[in-house]
């Protein structure tokens, strides 16, 4: 079994890498950030984004990413996720922030989708 779970870990650090090499230059342009670890060991495959150059009305901005994702079969939620002390006052974003996971059934196709989703909208938001 626990050759298993190694392996588990293994594909889900890949999927963590691959999603994580997707965004970096969108978070090295300050364009969406990335709340906790850019390194794919020891983390699970769960990002929580947000984008920290939005309008004033920030959850109008968020729930845009999230209709994108959305209405491109990327099924992903944005909110404070059943931990507002720590999302509000942590994290200091109390319009919450969109989650995206992978897990061990996805593939580097699904991954490859997320970041292909995310780089035409983070693109188009740019103009």
């Amino acid at each position: 079994m626990t050759k298993t779970f190694e392996l588990i870990q293994e594909h889900e650090e890949l999927l963590s890498q691959t999603f994580l090499n997707g965004i970096m230059p969108y978070l090295e342009q300050n364009q969406i950030r990335l709340l906790g670890s850019r390194q794919s060991q020891n983390r699970t495959p769960t990002f929580a984004l947000t984008m920290p150059n939005k309008p004033a009305d920030k959850t109008a901005e968020g729930q845009s990413l999230i209709q994108i994702l959305n209405q491109n079969g990327i099924l992903c939620t944005h909110g404070n996720h059943y931990a507002p002390d720590l999302v509000e006052n942590c994290m200091n974003e109390p319009e919450g922030v969109t989650r995206i996971s992978f897990l061990h059934y996805n593939s580097i196709a699904d991954v490859n989708k997320v970041n292909f989703i995310l780089s035409k909208f983070l693109d188009s938001c740019k103009n």
